[in-house]
């Protein structure tokens, strides 16, 4: 079975904080999300919490949180880091480049954090043979460097990355249009859980949410770091393109 995981981004800039929340779902299960997202929206076209249309539209708000329930979906996804932190400790040359120019910037760490801990909730749920089509909402200014990376996942020395994360393909995609409703709660799932990390209240809204299992990871310097140190085997044996050193660009 194909299984689906749609996520939003959502940032702080005060605090540098930078998360990407989703839910991960059966492909009936998605087909059923995106009917009771659209009959909770009506006539209106789209929903955003940035743009405070919680509280606009309060009645359509409480129709999309009753979208998520532990039934409706598998399970809540959340990582987030510290992107001045992070990029300070990719900040380190590497040969001509920084480490950062090797591994990508925090998005794309935290687009390959989500697909791993996917793989994690899979291998729990016993979901062995099941493969994810994952969905990121298109847009990011990072969005390049996170599609280069996981692309990536087709080279030889991320073949782990690829069973890690029960890969099967990803797509980015815009707002607004088909195939795309389910972002909408995940929207709603990262603002309430930035909103939360920043210091506010668990509010109602997310104590209702959080019904639902799901994890989250906020990735400390330290375990940033062990990532770094897993880069650096790889890079001492393959190039950033994935090609073995010593090979030919024919090979």
């Amino acid at each position: 079975m194909v299984l689906r995981f749609y996520a939003d981004e959502s940032g702080d800039d005060h605090s540098g904080i930078v998360r990407i929340a989703g839910y991960l779902m059966t492909g009936e299960q998605w087909a059923a999300l995106d009917a009771e997202i659209g009959r909770a929206l009506g006539s209106l076209r789209w929903f955003h919490m940035r743009e405070r249309d919680h509280l606009k539209h309060p009645h359509i708000y409480n129709g999309l949180l009753r979208t998520i329930t532990p039934k409706t979906v598998l399970h809540g996804i959340s990582v987030s880091v510290n992107r001045r932190e992070y990029d300070a400790l990719v900040s380190e040359p590497s040969g001509k480049k920084t480490l950062k120019q090797w591994m990508g910037g925090h998005y794309a760490f935290l687009v390959q954090a989500a697909m791993s801990l996917c793989g994690v909730v899979c291998r729990e749920q016993e979901r062995l043979d099941d493969w994810i089509a994952y969905f990121f909402e298109a847009g990011h200014p990072s969005e390049g460097d996170a599609n280069t990376s996981v692309k990536l996942f087709e080279k030889e020395q991320y073949h782990g990355h690829v069973e890690a994360a029960k890969y099967a393909s990803h797509t980015f995609l815009k707002k607004e249009g088909p195939l795309s409703r389910a972002l909408i709660p995940c929207d709603i799932l990262a603002w309430h859980l930035a909103n939360w990390r920043r210091g506010g209240n668990q509010c109602a809204e997310l104590t209702e949410l959080l019904r639902t299992p799901t994890r989250h990871i906020d990735f400390t310097a330290e375990e940033i770091r062990q990532t770094i140190a897993k880069s650096k085997l790889r890079m001492a044996t393959f190039d950033k393109h994935g090609r073995r050193y010593g090979r030919s660009n024919n090979e």
